[in-house]
């Protein structure tokens, strides 16, 4: 809740809606689409871009399943962390999906340093589209 409160803070109202785990922001510009709209829209996704999902993953995991193996950040390859996990052990698996799907897990995470003041220029970007 705290990452989601900082991105919205001081953003004016209808330049920011959130879509399940993707950004949605709308930034003043020139669209070609249509002379009557004067804004670009941008999707940007949170996970790992703007929210620390392996970080989070992780200090949630070792915290929920201490005695369990665990994979470190440096050793972390491919998308589903899941499917990583089942190499070790077929259980594992679904420990690891149980993280991302415990309560607030997505609204927890940290935000990646600089990604959220980083957003909050872009939306105050105008005439890119020339």
């Amino acid at each position: 809740m705290v990452f989601l409160t900082s991105l919205l803070q001081g953003w004016r109202r209808g330049t920011f809606l959130m879509l399940s785990s993707c950004s949605f922001l709308q930034i003043r510009g020139h669209s070609s689409r249509s002379k009557k709209s004067n804004r670009v829209r941008v999707l940007v996704d949170m996970d790992g871009v703007l929210a620390d999902f392996e970080g989070g993953f992780l200090k949630n995991y070792r915290a929920t399943y201490p005695d369990e193996p665990y994979i470190s950040l440096e050793d972390r390859r491919g998308f589903w962390v899941s499917a990583q996990y089942g190499m070790i052990r077929p259980d594992l698996c679904q420990k690891a999906i149980s993280i991302w799907e415990s309560k607030d897990f997505f609204l927890d995470l940290d935000p990646i340093p600089g990604a959220v003041t980083a957003v909050k220029q872009m939306v105050n970007l105008t005439d890119m589209l020339g």
